[in-house]
């Protein structure tokens, strides 16, 4: 499980936050299993040196991966904390645009183009810091030597 920032929070764009859930491994038949079970995508990346076997990865991403964490959750023991994060994460998307932006400046309808007055929406401060701490937990959770996460 993982939360991805996507952008890079300067010149006034916000990261966008998604949710992902992926595995991998060198045998198909779970990572086929999973897709056929969550939908997401399968792909094959040939390791090196080539005497090892291939890996198969499958993976999805946002609502879907949501729905797999909601789902896998009871049964999750290592990885279950990521999991609840990816519902924490979810939940905040799912208040809704009114709730979790802010008009910031408005103009009047184009003719032809446009029926209603345009407004430009910006994502309130508050959110993007809950944004921000999900994704700073799940990248301590997923940290292979966890003393270097937290000195990143």
């Amino acid at each position: 499980a993982y939360v991805s920032p996507k952008g890079n929070g300067s010149k006034g764009v916000s990261p966008y936050y998604k949710e992902i859930a992926y595995f991998g491994q060198t045998c198909p038949d779970v990572v086929e299993l999973f897709k056929v079970t969550f939908g997401g995508s399968i792909y094959v990346q040939n390791q090196r040196p080539s005497k090892w076997r291939p890996m198969y990865r499958w993976g999805v991403s946002n609502r879907t991966a949501a729905s797999v964490a909601a789902t896998l959750l009871p049964f999750l023991r290592v990885k279950r904390r990521q999991a609840e994060l990816i519902l924490q994460l979810r939940a905040i998307k799912e208040r809704g645009l009114a709730a979790n932006t802010m008009p910031v400046a408005s103009g009047r309808c184009v003719p032809g183009v446009y029926r209603h007055r345009l407004t430009i929406r910006v994502r309130r401060p508050e959110v993007t810091a809950e944004y921000a701490l999900i994704f700073d937990e799940i990248k301590r959770l997923n940290a292979v030597n966890p003393h270097q996460a937290a000195l990143i």
